[in-house]
């Protein structure tokens, strides 16, 4: 029998709250076997190609299986994973959706029909489309639990952290839905990733009003839209990794400001549209080693 616990608790209350216990039940020697072989297996993040959207993988060491967002609804997301997960294994434990717009949760209803998805966790901030919709009411025909987060929560599986840092309410209600973005800091084997959706300069700047800590790899934000990865932003985290998740658009993206910006802060700067998926291995200890597809 295998568990994992996840412990969610807002930092400004004095209660502890258990979120939720998922038990992963092994019925047959070859069932244990895969699911060792991949708990066993390093802590790594996959920057998923699935074209102009996002889509991330994280496995974590305590066997944790999570993915931020899940492209456009072009098939893609299923292609990556199939690429990436163990033969035989179809279980999600967190589905993260940054924001309700096509290109980060178009890709949800694949998954519905082929993943095991033991929660879906947002911001509460509702979409419009009738994608959004629909996707909504196929996850509660399910029976799968939604979660709302905001600026202050806090995830916890084993010794990996999960804290959410955007958006508070001042952003939630904002009527631009990219600055109401999910913004999760990933605290992992002493490595720092930060994965900011579509957030503008807005929440940059509430970000960088609350810390000035740095970050060693960021999902950069907007697919590289000139409108986000400010230069105040990237001079505050200043991150040493930076992947941008882009794909064939109308929009100009990554925008050369935003490479510039990157340059000029000595980022290492990937592209899933140049190099398929990128996949970074947490070593512990701050080591990284990062892979390209392509």
């Amino acid at each position: 029998m295998y568990e994992i616990v996840y412990t969610l608790w807002r930092d400004n209350k004095k209660y502890f709250l258990l979120l939720f216990i998922i038990l992963f039940v092994a019925n047959c020697v070859f069932g244990i076997l895969i699911f060792s072989s991949f708990q066993s297996s390093l802590s790594e993040i996959y920057f998923l190609n699935v074209g102009q959207g996002d889509a991330e993988l994280i496995t974590l060491d305590s066997g944790a299986v999570m993915l931020v967002d899940a492209g456009p609804p072009n098939g893609m997301v299923l292609d990556s994973l199939s690429r990436v997960f163990p033969v035989g294994n179809r279980s999600i434990d967190l589905l993260f959706v940054s924001h309700p717009e096509s290109d980060h949760m178009g890709g949800i209803q694949s998954l519905l029909d082929t993943y095991r998805i033991g929660a879906v966790v947002y911001s509460g901030r509702e979409g419009v489309s009738d994608l959004w919709k629909r996707t909504k009411k196929m996850i509660e025909e399910k029976n799968i639990q939604i979660i709302s987060v905001g600026k202050g929560d806090r995830i916890k599986t084993g010794d990996s952290i999960i804290n959410v840092l955007s958006p508070d309410f001042s952003l939630l209600n904002r009527k631009e839905t990219n600055e109401s973005s999910l913004v999760l800091e990933l605290i992992e084997r002493d490595t720092r990733s930060l994965f900011v959706g579509d957030s503008g300069k807005v929440a940059e700047a509430n970000f960088i009003r609350a810390t000035n800590e740095t970050i060693d790899i960021l999902k950069v934000g907007h697919h590289g839209s000139k409108y986000s990865s400010l230069d105040l932003f990237l001079g505050t985290i200043k991150p040493n990794i930076a992947v941008i998740e882009v794909g064939k658009n109308s929009y100009g993206h990554p925008t050369q400001e935003v490479l510039s910006r990157l340059s000029n802060i000595g980022a290492s700067i990937f592209r899933t549209d140049q190099d398929g998926t990128v996949t970074i291995e947490l070593l512990g200890e701050g080591r990284i080693n990062v892979f390209k597809e392509k």
